[in-house]
């Protein structure tokens, strides 16, 4: 499956995911499965009544200072 050229839908739904691990889900000490689902759904209320748009920080220079080590050391061990 091919992702498109700069983002997928996909990327967006792991961003999602990610943040609700961060805000909603540490520490996960919900009492029962009812609790956990009012907790989500009060969550998905208060950001889709005040949306905020998603401002990528992370550059394409950091990204490659990053991740060139580990390309490089994989290059000599092929």
């Amino acid at each position: 499956m091919a992702a498109a050229p700069r983002a997928s839908w996909l990327d967006q739904v792991e961003i999602i995911f990610s943040k609700v691990q961060r805000d909603v889900l540490v520490p996960n000490d919900f009492p029962s499965v009812f609790v956990l689902q009012q907790t989500l759904m009060s969550y998905f209320d208060e950001i889709n009544e005040h949306p905020k748009p998603v401002r990528w920080t992370y550059t394409k220079a950091k990204m490659l200072a990053k991740f060139a080590p580990a390309s490089e050391e994989q290059e000599r061990a092929a």
